[in-house]
């Protein structure tokens, strides 16, 4: 996983990635408009 690539603390890889998704959804909902 890219997140242990760059040593980043395993505790907090699930909330990054819940940020990351949901930075996601909030994009493609713009890009689609």
């Amino acid at each position: 996983m890219t997140l242990e690539k760059y040593k980043y603390p395993p505790d907090k890889q699930v909330e990054t990635l819940d940020a990351v998704m949901k930075q996601a959804e909030v994009l493609s909902d713009e890009w689609s408009r």
